[in-house]
């Protein structure tokens, strides 16, 4: 059409139905690429009365008529949940995948059988859940994992180790408000807390 796109966040710029849903337990993409396939859809959601309506009946049809196309579609994914969804429209071919929450995400079975997810003991928080590396070396284990240092925990260390820094010369910073009022306390904190 020489007129470019402009952004529509989730949904494709030229083929609708071809975007994020709400279904009654969160959200889905689903993307209704062709005529084909746009049949087919209107067939799994009962929407049949819609399948030749002229608005909707070719692929730019359907993408000019986006905004009513989505007060129709809408309702009717709203009343399923995305896996009844994703379920039915995978049968038909047609492409579809849930949107995962963080929690979703953190609990999947791919993550806890590769232990992405680990759960480590912090002296101030208590117990910490992390992600951790994707990157792995054939069967190695994956790494040790550190729980989160408490703030100005390893100043001193570092100062000595990268500064070459005395003991004493790292007390006096930290009196004089160097590492500011909460690094005085925090190598205190960390020591009580072990």
């Amino acid at each position: 059409t020489g007129v470019v796109p402009r952004r529509r966040g989730n949904a494709h710029p030229t083929i609708s139905p071809y975007e994020t849903f709400a279904a009654s337990d969160g959200w889905l993409n689903i993307g209704v690429a062709n005529d084909k396939f746009w049949a087919l859809f209107c067939e799994l959601t009962g929407l049949n009365e819609i399948v030749a309506d002229p608005r909707f009946a070719r692929a730019t049809d359907r993408a000019v008529n986006r905004a009513e196309l989505q007060k129709i579609i809408a309702p009717v994914i709203r009343k399923e949940t995305r896996k009844f969804w994703v379920e039915k429209l995978a049968k038909a071919g047609i492409p579809s995948g849930e949107i995962k929450t963080v929690g979703e995400v953190c609990d999947a079975e791919q993550l806890s059988v590769r232990e992405q997810v680990y759960s480590i003991d912090h002296p101030a928080a208590g117990v910490v859940r992390g992600i951790g590396s994707a990157i792995r070396f054939g069967d190695k284990p994956t790494p040790v994992r550190l729980r989160p240092p408490m703030l100005g925990e390893h100043t001193n260390e570092i100062l000595k180790e990268w500064l070459g820094l005395s003991e004493s010369e790292c007390e006096s910073f930290a009196r004089q408000g160097a590492f500011g009022a909460a690094s005085r306390d925090s190598k205190k904190d960390a020591e009580a807390a072990e």
